[in-house]
This record gives C-alpha cells, sequence and structure tokens, in this order.
C-alpha cells in the first residue's frame, strides 16, 4: 500500500492463493488490501479452479483484481468453466507452460462459443508461453475484445 506509482502486482507468483490449507478468511483478508489498494493491478492466477468457484461468491471483486486460471494442455480446459462463474471484471488464461495441444480450444474458438462452452463468458486477456525443443520462447500476450 506504499507504493505510489500504479503497479502490476503478480500475487502469489510461486503458490497458488486457492491452495486448500489457506483458510477462507486469510483470502478475505489479502482481498481487502486488494480492493484497498485501487491504483494497482493485482493478478491472481490458479490451477485450482475448483476452489476458486467454490470461494469466488465470498471475496469482494473490485475492478483492480484479475483473475485467471491455468490451462497446460486439453486435459485442463474443464478450469475455464470454473473461471466462467467468477465475478472478476477481468478474467485470463494462462497458458504457462504449454505443454500439449489444446485443440478444442483452437478450433471451435473462443471461450463463449455456443460449441464447445456452456454459456458466455467476456475473456479480456490470454497469456501464452509456448514450448519448442524443450525450450521456452518469450511470452506472448493478447487482449481481446468481447464480441457480443
Amino acid at each position: 500500500m506504499k507504493w505510489k506509482k500504479p503497479s502490476l502486482i503478480f500475487v502469489n507468483s510461486m503458490s497458488d492463493l486457492f491452495h486448500e490449507d489457506i483458510p477462507l478468511e486469510y483470502i478475505q483478508k489479502i482481498f481487502g488490501i486488494m480492493n484497498k489498494a485501487s491504483r494497482h493491478t493485482f493478478q491472481v492466477l490458479t490451477k485450482r479452479s475448483d476452489r476458486l468457484e467454490e470461494l469466488a461468491p465470498y471475496l469482494a471483486w473490485s475492478p483492480n483484481i484479475w483473475q485467471g486460471v491455468t490451462i497446460e494442455s486439453d486435459q485442463y480446459k474443464y478450469r475455464i468453466d470454473s473461471l466462467r462463474k467468477v465475478n472478476a471484471k477481468v478474467r485470463f488464461i494462462s497458458f504457462e507452460p504449454l505443454i500439449d495441444e489444446v485443440k478444442e480450444f483452437l478450433n471451435k474458438g473462443l471461450p463463449g462459443s455456443a460449441k464447445e462452452f456452456k454459456g458466455p463468458m467476456h475473456l479480456n486477456k490470454i497469456f501464452c508461453k509456448f514450448r519448442t525443443m524443450h525450450k521456452f520462447s518469450h511470452l506472448q500476450t493478447f487482449d481481446f475484445t468481447p464480441l457480443v
């Protein structure tokens, strides 16, 4: 809260805020601080989408809190449905590390496609880091303007 310059802050970069051992009350305190520090933007990323979905209704989602899920391969696309139920103003998907193809997502379009997903979702950002020959390329960020 002492930082004066607006900053982009990646919350829990080496851990997961929605880990099952972190009590709801503690997560609510963190969200309280993020809500008060409205000049900053907070990126919260999780692989624990089920717990995110469970706790999201009990959290205060100010516009400066971005919520995302990690999708590493087709096996983890189910996390998108949990993200859809979160009331964050900015929702994003991180394909990092992208360790295998995500065919259905790429072939059928962005979340919100009636053919693939259960209901609309406005997706604001996608972050990708591709694995090539066991090395990672630079991180690519894609901004999306949802089509209504």
